[in-house]
């Protein structure tokens, strides 16, 4: 295997607007997805990298939410104009 590869490529070529990976973890207390290192991510790279390569992207790159109630809402999310917006909990600490 070559730096470039991927282990697993999940791609979505057919335009439909559907996902390409869904992790339910249903009623598990566990982390649905856990990412792990035992070395420092190199230059221009992450643990977690999000590439939009779609010339002049609107929308989110990511977007953390949670349902409570049946209501889902956006607690951190990252625009692709690198906009960082979380919701302030009221709840005292």
């Amino acid at each position: 295997m070559t730096a470039a590869q991927a282990l697993y490529n999940f791609s979505n070529t057919g335009g439909v607007q559907s996902d390409v990976l869904q992790l339910d973890n249903g009623a598990g207390t566990g982390s649905a997805l856990r990412v792990t290192a035992a070395a420092s991510a190199a230059a221009n790279n992450a643990l977690v990298l999000v590439d939009n390569t779609l010339n002049n992207a609107t929308g989110n790159l990511l977007d953390l939410r949670s349902t409570q109630a049946g209501v889902s809402a956006s607690r951190l999310s990252v625009s692709t104009t690198v906009r960082l917006r979380a919701a302030l909990s009221t709840a005292k600490r």
